[in-house]
């Protein structure tokens, strides 16, 4: 469908997304960079909580404190960066930041594991936090000065565009490399003979989390039950701490490119 909507973009007298826009370097550099963040931002909304439920065996309700502090820490990078840039015009240096922020916390969320601790959490979830705080309120301010009066609304409503869109795409590749790696660990472990619902009950350990109080009683019917859960559900815990770190160096990775993108940018410029 891309490039029917490039077609169509091209051509309308009123496009939702004025092309002619990304010949001008900053916006096309500032557009990739938000595209590849938006896949790290919302990573981050979706496998943190997954790590703290299935790797940790946090409560629910703890998953959501530690979620909230990362919302908390996003508002206070962009307050903070955007007084900055308001101030000073230097998006270019405060972009490099945010982006060295996130990649370092994605990169340290990278390395946790079942003996991780509260404060390394808060840790990583600070810099993340931060950094994609400000990285994405420098971005804004960037387009906005870039694009001409008349297309500030359009432009900026791009920015929002590139994110979402890079999140859902970003959600479908660590999507596949959540089940690869995890099916790597879960599936040799699965005795012959297993009931196929059984067996089912550890196809998405998205919904094993929550099923996992569900599984003793009918795995007790089975011969040696007990012993094939225990085995399976080490199995799971281990792939899905394995796939989550992946998922988080990865994260890490595609955070840098922007990093990199932002030294080709002009580092000065006056906010709107």
């Amino acid at each position: 469908m891309l490039p029917v909507f490039l077609l169509i973009e091209g051509r309308a007298a009123e496009p939702l997304l004025v092309l002619s826009l990304f010949r001008d370097l900053r916006i096309a550099l500032a557009s990739s960079s938000l595209f590849l963040s938006g896949m790290c931002f919302y990573g981050i909304g979706i496998y943190l909580p997954l790590f703290m439920q299935g790797v940790l065996g946090a409560s629910a309700a703890r998953s959501a404190i530690v979620f909230t502090q990362y919302a908390l820490f996003l508002i206070a990078g962009n307050i903070v960066c955007g007084q900055f840039v308001s101030r000073t015009g230097q998006y270019r240096l405060f972009a490099l930041i945010g982006s060295g922020l996130a990649s370092a916390g994605l990169l340290l969320f990278s390395g946790m594991n079942a003996g991780s601790t509260q404060l390394e959490i808060l840790r990583n979830v600070a810099l993340c936090g931060l950094g994609f705080g400000a990285l994405t309120l420098t971005y804004d301010v960037l387009v906005q000065n870039a694009a001409s009066r008349e297309h500030v609304g359009v432009a900026t409503g791009s920015t929002q565009f590139f994110i979402a869109i890079g999140g859902t795409i970003g959600l479908v590749i660590f999507g596949t490399i959540l089940t690869r790696i995890y099916h790597m660990h879960v599936d040799g472990l699965i005795p012959p003979g297993t009931p196929d619902a059984l067996a089912h009950a550890f196809d998405n350990p998205l919904r094993l989390v929550l099923n996992r109080p569900n599984l003793e009683q009918p795995f007790s019917q089975i011969p040696n039950g007990h012993a094939v859960l225990a085995s399976l559900l080490e199995g799971a815990h281990a792939g899905l701490s394995s796939a989550v770190q992946a998922i988080f160096l990865v994260s890490a990775a595609m955070a840098a490119v922007p990093f990199l993108l932002t030294l080709f940018l002009p580092g000065k410029a006056n906010a709107r």
